[in-house]
């Protein structure tokens, strides 16, 4: 079972080079931030993460190899640009930047912390 979790998602991913990719390939990466764990760990078999998000095999590994690739025009350059990479911590992947993005505080988080 996949642990409930969430991942901020900022606006500015829709001027990101993300959308330069195929609406299959979009989906796909959102759908990894979605079930990602709290480290940004999608840890689970090919065939398991396809049938999770909802997506063919053979579509699936191609969103990933695409996700995988490296992208000179991406804002980070963090692993080459490349949006995910093999997991440390298991069969599967993880979202390079997903700490990241996770720890950038809204301004409703900070007024609450102060």
């Amino acid at each position: 079972m996949i642990p409930s979790m969430y991942a901020k998602l900022f606006g500015r991913i829709a001027q990101s080079s993300l959308m330069e990719e195929d609406v299959e390939v979009r989906y796909c990466f959102m759908m990894l931030l979605a079930i990602a764990d709290s480290t940004g760990d999608v840890i689970g078999t090919d065939i398991a993460l396809a049938r999770t998000v909802n997506l063919p095999l053979d579509t699936f590994r191609s969103c990933v190899a695409e996700l995988m690739e490296p992208d000179k025009d991406s804002n980070s350059q963090v692993f080459e640009g490349r949006r995910i990479v093999l997991s440390e911590n298991g069969r599967g992947y993880q979202v390079v930047n997903y700490v990241t993005y996770r720890q950038i505080k809204t301004n409703d988080e900070k007024r609450a912390y102060m």
